[in-house]
């Protein structure tokens, strides 16, 4: 059985310091959309950041999202991108970004087995069935900083399961690229 360490550098007063995690198991796959096993997810939530994430006490704090609002019903988020956020070639990370990943995530033809807590999504469980486009979900891009976010249903917590790794955001081109 072969074991994947992943070493991370982090801050340390003015020093890079390292840390190294063992895993049980290889991941199977880095794509945040289709991993489903714990090591993947866990690597992945290492190198990808979401809209929100979850510090070390396990409460939500913002990631790539600085803030947002929810509206009276609180069906409808709006997400504030920050704008300093880059993908390893330098382009920024948008809200479009994010628009994909959860599109993708849901297109049948992903295949992915991890994507049922986004049925909280509008339209999300009709476009994994297969019953609608992805065009269709509740997810739109205002502007290139802004993402709005409707759900079937009011529920606090929707912050905190945007930290999962199947919401992380893709970068588009990567994908669909010949």
């Amino acid at each position: 059985c072969c074991l994947l360490s992943v070493v991370l550098t982090g801050c340390g007063s003015g020093e890079n310091a390292n840390f190294q995690y063992v895993l049980a198991e290889e991941p199977v796959t880095l794509d945040p959309q289709v991993a489903a096993d714990e090591s993947a997810q866990f690597v992945i939530t290492a190198l990808y950041e979401g809209l929100t994430r979850l510090d070390a006490s396990g409460a939500v704090q913002p990631g790539v999202a600085t803030h947002w609002d929810v509206d009276s019903s609180g069906t409808v988020y709006t997400f504030y991108l920050r704008q300093d956020s880059r993908w390893s070639d330098e382009s920024p990370v948008t809200a479009k970004d994010f628009q994909f990943a959860f599109r993708r995530a849901l297109q049948p033809e992903t295949g992915s087995t991890v994507c049922r807590s986004m049925d909280i999504l509008e339209n999300a469980q009709a476009i994994r069935e297969g019953n609608l486009r992805a065009e269709q979900l509740g997810v739109t891009v205002l502007d290139d900083y802004t993402l709005q976010i409707r759900l079937c249903y009011a529920d606090p917590d929707f912050p905190t399961l945007l930290s999962e790794a199947v919401f992380m955001p893709c970068k588009e081109d990567y994908f669909t690229q010949s």
